[in-house]
């Protein structure tokens, strides 16, 4: 029951499903959406996705979804020696955990759909050589800043806090510290909770953030399998056009409304800016002077009706 599920073409399936938010401190906000994802397993990735172009393609960047290994481990250099994006998982667990997972590994993404490639965050699942989970490595990624951070989740890991065993079996839980800058709107003084269950029929990934032992932020993504077929990738494309720029839209429009319920902004930490962080800089720069210079004035308000008061009180006694 814990072994990952194959399909019809080496392994690789499709998932439908949609994921939560909840943010719960210093204002509670939450949002939720639907998408479809596909798991590719990395060591037959190009011969299960052979013959379904144009629906999809790891060859051709004219094929409406595109898979490039390219957009994967940004943030870790590239081994002269190490070709695929299989093996330099591999590398890359061994030298957190000090051992190569020795199964398959499974990746939890989106796409390149209409030549544009964006993940809030991809799962690779690292499997033992029974198929059970050996350990999950997190892909986060943050916008506008275009970054990618990963988290090798396992319990002999340098990333990982501390590992908890739920009472549910074929289930990991981590915790560990937050040490890459995702949100403006959240600080790195956070500790994350994840919890994962072994994708089968049914998927699922839980995600909290912890401040002070207090929960800020949850997040839940579940998502039902579905076999790579011609038929069932062409209802998912047409169901979800333009799903990565989709998710950007997404994203930002709940970080207007963040905005405008006068959560706390916070900056990148290093001072990284990208082409699209100076754009948004520039459209909102306005917004914020408009909303300092209402908050000055409201305070200014304040003490004058205070001063006000006070004098009535001093004449009254007079």
């Amino acid at each position: 029951a814990g072994v990952i599920m194959g399909s019809l073409t080496n392994g690789t399936l499709l998932y439908d499903g949609r994921v939560w938010h909840k943010r719960f401190k210093p204002c509670v906000h939450g949002f939720n959406y639907a998408l479809f994802m596909f798991l590719l397993d990395l060591d037959a990735v190009h011969q299960a996705l052979r013959g379904f172009w144009p629906l999809c393609s790891t060859s051709s960047r004219w094929a409406v979804a595109y898979f490039s290994e390219d957009d994967h481990l940004k943030d870790i250099p590239k081994n002269k020696g190490l070709q695929s994006l299989a093996d330099r998982v591999r590398a890359l667990v061994r030298s957190r955990t000090g051992k190569s997972p020795p199964g398959s590994i499974k990746l939890l993404t989106n796409l390149s759909y209409f030549g544009y490639c964006f993940n809030p965050v991809s799962f690779y699942y690292c499997l033992n050589s029974d198929g059970t989970l050996y350990c999950v490595v997190a892909e986060v990624s943050n916008t506008p800043w275009g970054e990618m951070h990963t988290y090798v989740l396992h319990p002999d890991s340098k990333d990982v806090k501390s590992m908890r065993e739920p009472s549910q079996p074929y289930t990991k839980r981590y915790a560990f510290k937050k040490t890459f800058h995702v949100s403006p709107f959240m600080d790195m003084e956070h500790n994350y909770d994840f919890s994962f269950h072994s994708p089968q029929r049914i998927l699922q990934v839980n995600t909290s953030m912890f401040k002070d032992d207090q929960k800020w932020f949850s997040a839940t993504l579940r998502m039902n399998a579905m076999d790579l077929t011609w038929l069932n990738l062409l209802y998912l494309l047409l169901y979800y056009p333009f799903l990565t720029v989709y998710i950007q839209i997404i994203i930002h429009w709940e970080a207007l409304k963040l905005w405008r319920k006068k959560v706390p902004f916070h900056p990148h930490p290093e001072g990284t800016q990208s082409s699209a962080s100076i754009v948004i800089g520039w459209i909102m720069a306005p917004f914020f002077w408009f909303r300092k210079t209402r908050t000055d004035d409201a305070q200014t308000d304040g003490k004058k009706k205070d001063s006000k008061s006070e004098s009535k009180r001093i004449c009254a006694f007079s």
